[in-house]
């Protein structure tokens, strides 16, 4: 094996250590996050609490809130 070589099969391998290191606290952080959501269960309505993330974080990311507000009053309106 050339340095080259050496160079290429180390960068691979360094790789996919902090890859596998990545995934792994990933899916510690989804086990956290239902973890959560278990224990809020009884405390709050968590469907109706993940409805109302979905739509602030829509909300706020939305440049034209402007707009976005005459939308959503036509949408109401007509019961959509």
């Amino acid at each position: 094996m050339t340095t080259t070589d050496k160079d290429f099969e180390k960068n691979v391998k360094e790789f996919v250590n902090r890859l596998t290191e990545i995934e792994n606290e990933i899916t510690i952080l989804r086990q956290d996050r239902s973890e959560l959501f278990a224990e809020m269960k009884n405390k709050l309505d968590t469907r109706s609490f993940r409805a109302a993330l979905k739509i602030h974080n829509l909300q706020t990311s939305t440049p034209d809130q402007y707009s976005l507000q005459k939308i959503l009053s036509v949408l109401e309106t007509n019961g959509q």
